[in-house]
């Protein structure tokens, strides 16, 4: 509960949302208490700076709102390096102009336009104003009363998109409500310290300028210029909340993130160069907020699996809703407007995307062309683009190749037999899922078990399927998807060519040991799937310089490791030799090529004195010949990737992975999934390369080599994994059991299930509301208690039900261990079955009469046969049991009597319903000319024969 608490509290904020919402229920501030001594506004002494870029549509209407507050020779615009007629349209608008020579961005365009119209000497007071923003025509009769303090060199003013018609869409709606919240929060705070420290990473709405402070500052409106102000004594940042503005509000998410980005970049640029002394408490409050906000949803979803967090993840949820639409609540009464109540429902969600983009930003560089375009209609049209239809083929093929592979997973999930850590995997999945109380999972496996425990929960998986590794195979088959959309990702953001691409795909879909490798659920395939990705977002940094993919590249590449430890080592290595080759010194390159592969190394060795690298299997699949196939596969395309020299780091990782695979190594078998799809990859891009992309001096032979190689791996593995499917078996027969056991046990005997059967019997007596504690784990189980046994088995004991052949892998026996069982014995039933056999009423065949003097009719059926007889004459038309006890000793529980008509049978059917334990059936049923009459089986070890 305290954590919860904590996590409301943080979401809430603290002293900056406290005095903003305090300041907002007290009211606003009259604009003449911060107003001291005589003051006379003059518009005239106003300049006016419109920044703009290919904004020909828009700037008119953007100088004519100016013009409504200063005189039109007042207004200025600067056109930066405009391809359309912005500068025309301006100029036949009547104000004055300049234009840049190159794109210099926003700010540097404001500085120099602020130098070359000489705003400085001519002009007390400058306006930077963005096209497409609106202003009050009484914003100036507000704002320039605030500068009789001749410390206040800057002046804002307040959000309202009331001056804005609205045109957005309901994504730009929700937005719009959402900026406004936190405009009102800002200004609320704001007004409860007028002239304080700046507390926003967003910008002023609005801001003027005293123009004698641009010789210290920068006009550009963003956190660096206000903390400057503030650091270094130039004077104070004023608000007014009766001067209302409305710039440009994005109307696409996208857009809202990637202005929200530029914002958190010049926050934490500020902070980095001017430290956090005096904006202190503010860093801290975000920096706590934001990781509050970024972790609730992963803290709801580990919540949400049973055992992980002693909370429920509803707690969690409304720690992080309620207190973010109390917010909401406050502002909607205080600034009387109901229209964001609604939208405020979603707002959380917005907060945890800027929580983010905030946290990612403390790495990214802002780019120098900070354009963007606002305030348009909803969705404005896009530059048409001309589409090949070659190009949509190929890419459709390359999309169609990877869904076979996934494909064909998804049909060999059902047919391929367990793994040696699979069945364990499930049990201690699905009994944590179902609240059982997980069985333990041994330190290799727990990283990957929670992502197991959190899938199954989340997606309900062991509610479908035929049987719960099935279920749990789910996240393989999705593993697979990911790791193959990572591929097509690659591809594009490496330009190769998407067929060359798709037929490395395809190889993999036909290969048996491939499908083999990427079917059974375990670290490997969920591991290869999240070094996917962090690759994917590797490239997206290294190719489009787009920093903000680095976090997520990062946490996938944790995920991966924590995942399957053992890729610490191939990919150290490939790092290792990426520094080796970097255009650096050559010291440079010598110490950082041998910290990496140390570390790598280092975390090798902890992690196997840690316990966290499984124990190579021998008897995994695939077999010794297909892995033997995979690894020569492997060893052709790293040889092929070693000779294209940007592909030597891939190669020699792909190397390392495979030498772990050949040699056993702790913790291997994770590896060889990543492995085979990185394969697959170097030939593509070998391939890839050798067809164009070679540089010109590149010897012929080099190719011809490089090609041969890379052809050969996917020649070779692609028909000779034709031939080498996958090992296929039929499904255990676990319904059939759990039907049995329903139909024929007592409500006394337990069965012990290996691994694996244990919770598909649990999940289907569960499924027929039937107590699931009468099956037990194999582990637990009780000297009493039957045993279920799947394949060969080395148990001894009585057979007493077979599904399948025990001697298949797939078959399952039940055993009865431990001490004698009379009930097994027919000795003592064949002296009661001899005298019922000559019995003068009882009208039955040979056989069963046969039955009878050989003991193996049950004895509670041969005693109401007695008792029948006594009564009437009787035909037995067969005694029986269940099909999966034939061949067993146990004694036939089931009577077949014929009658000559319905009354008869009625008459029957209503005798043994009148009959009392222990001798009562427990099933009397009408069958064809006759009523048959069913008894369980009674606990074996009592001591009573029956």
């Amino acid at each position: 509960m305290i954590g919860v608490l904590l996590v409301a509290l943080l979401v809430l904020g603290l002293t900056p949302t406290l005095h903003g919402v305090i300041a907002l229920v007290r009211g606003r501030r009259s604009t003449a208490d911060a107003v001291s001594g005589t003051f006379v506004p003059d518009p005239g002494s106003v300049a006016v700076l419109i920044a703009a870029h290919d904004e020909a549509d828009r700037i008119a209407d953007t100088i004519r709102m100016a013009a409504r507050l200063v005189p039109l020779e007042n207004v200025h615009v600067v056109s930066d390096d405009s391809t359309d007629r912005t500068a025309d349209v301006a100029r036949g608008c009547g104000v004055q102009v300049a234009e840049t020579v190159g794109r210099l961005g926003r700010a540097a365009a404001v500085e120099s336009a602020v130098q070359a119209f000489r705003l400085v000497d001519r002009f007390e007071f400058v306006v930077p104003l963005d096209v497409g923003t609106v202003l009050d025509p009484y914003y100036l009769d507000a704002v320039l009363p605030l500068f009789a303090d001749r410390d206040v060199v800057a002046v804002d003013g307040r959000l309202d998109l009331d001056l804005r018609p609205s045109r957005a869409g309901s994504v730009g709606a929700l937005l719009s409500a959402y900026r406004a919240r936190n405009h009102a929060l800002a200004d609320g705070l704001r007004q409860a310290r007028p002239t304080g420290t700046p507390m926003d990473v967003g910008p002023g709405v609005g801001r003027v300028f005293r123009t004698s402070a641009l010789a210290d500052v920068s006009p550009a409106d963003d956190f660096d210029t206000t903390l400057r102000i503030h650091r270094e004594g130039i004077g104070t940042v004023a608000f007014s909340p009766t001067a209302r503005a409305a710039p440009p509000q994005p109307t696409r998410l996208r857009d809202h993130l990637a202005q929200f980005s530029r914002w958190g970049n010049g926050f934490w640029r500020a902070v980095r160069r001017h430290g956090p002394r005096g904006a202190l408490p503010r860093v801290v409050d975000l920096v706590l907020t934001s990781l509050a906000l970024v972790l609730a949803p992963v803290a709801i979803v580990v919540a949400a699996v049973p055992g992980l967090l002693p909370v429920s993840p509803w707690a969690l949820a409304a720690a992080v809703v309620v207190p973010d639409y109390l917010l909401t609540l406050i502002v909607a009464l205080a600034r009387r407007s109901p229209s964001s109540l609604l939208p405020g429902l979603l707002f959380p969600v917005l907060r945890v995307l800027d929580a983010a983009t905030l946290l990612r930003a403390w790495w990214g560089r802002p780019a120098a062309d900070e354009w963007q375009r606002f305030g348009g209609t909803a969705e404005e049209p896009a530059v048409a683009r001309k589409v090949r239809p070659a190009a949509v083929l190929a890419w459709s093929i390359l999309a169609a190749s990877a869904a076979v592979v996934a494909g064909r997973v998804a049909l060999t999930v059902g047919t391929l037999p367990a793994t040696r850590i699979e069945p364990g995997l499930v049990d201690a999945t699905y009994a944590k899922v179902s609240g059982l109380g997980p069985p333990p999972v041994e330190g290799a496996l727990r990283a990957f078990g929670l992502q197991l425990d959190a899938y199954a929960t989340v997606t309900g998986a062991f509610t479908r399927q035929s049987s719960t590794l099935v279920s749990a195979r789910e996240l393989a088959v999705v593993s697979v998807a990911a790791a193959l959309i990572g591929l097509i990702v690659v591809a594009a953001l490496l330009r190769v060519r998407p067929l060359v691409m798709a037929v490395a795909v395809l190889a993999l879909a036909v290969s048996g040991p491939v499908i083999t490798v990427l079917t059974p659920v375990g670290p490997g395939v969920t591991a290869a799937a999240w070094t996917a990705l962090a690759a994917t977002a590797a490239l997206a940094t290294a190719r489009r310089g787009d920093s903000r993919w680095v976090t997520a590249g990062l946490l996938a590449l944790l995920v991966a490791l924590a995942t399957a430890p053992l890729l610490v080592v191939p990919i150290g290595v490939g790092g290792a030799v990426w520094f080796a080759l970097a255009d650096t010194r050559p010291l440079t390159r010598v110490w950082t090529s041998a910290l990496t592969l140390g570390v790598a190394v280092g975390a090798a060795v902890l992690c196997l004195r840690g316990g966290l690298l499984t124990a190579p299997d021998t008897e995994s699949l695939p077999r010794a010949d297909q892995r033997a196939l995979l690894l020569a596969v492997v060893a052709a395309a790293v040889l092929a990737g070693l000779l294209v020299a940007w592909l030597r780091p891939v190669a020699a990782g792909a190397a390392t992975g495979a030498v772990l695979v050949a040699v056993a190594a702790p913790g291997a078998d994770a590896v060889l999934p990543a492995l085979v799809l990185t394969a697959a990859t170097l030939v593509a891009l070998v391939v890839d390369e050798t067809i164009g992309r070679f540089p010109a001096a590149t010897p012929a032979r080099v190719r011809w080599v490089a090609t041969s190689l890379a052809s050969a791996a996917a020649l070779t593995g692609s028909a000779v994994g034709v031939v080498l499917a996958p090992e296929s078996g039929r499904a255990v027969d676990h319904a059939g059991l759990a039907a049995w056991m329903a139909e024929n046990l007592d409500g006394e005997t337990r069965l012990a299930a290996p691994a694996g059967l244990w919770s598909d019997l649990r999940r289907d007596r569960a499924r027929a509301g039937l107590p699931a504690d009468a099956v037990r784990q194999a582990a637990t189980a009780g000297p009493d208690d039957l045993v279920a046994a799947v394949g060969p088995t080395s148990l001894s004991g009585v057979d007493l039900a077979r599904f399948g052949d025990p001697a298949d892998r797939d078959g399952v026996v039940v055993l009865l261990t431990g001490r004698d069982t009379p009930y097994l014995s027919p000795d003592e039933r064949a002296g009661a079955g001899g005298q019922l056999a000559e019995n003068a009423r009882l009208d039955t065949t040979d056989e069963v009469r046969a039955a009878l003097r050989a003991g193996r009719v049950d004895l509670r059926a041969m005693v109401v046969l007695a008792e029948l007889c006594r009564e009437r004459e009787v035909t037995v038309a067969s005694t029986g049991k269940p099909a999966h006890e034939t061949g067993s000793t146990l004694p036939d529980r089931t009577l077949v009597l014929s009658t000559p008509d319905a009354g008869t049978a009625a008459a029957l059917l209503d005798w043994f319903e009148a009959q009392q334990p222990p001798f009562a059936p427990d099933e009397v049923r009408q069958v064809p000319n006759g009523v048959s009459a069913s008894w369980r089986l009674p606990p074996l070890h009592d001591r009573t024969s029956k």
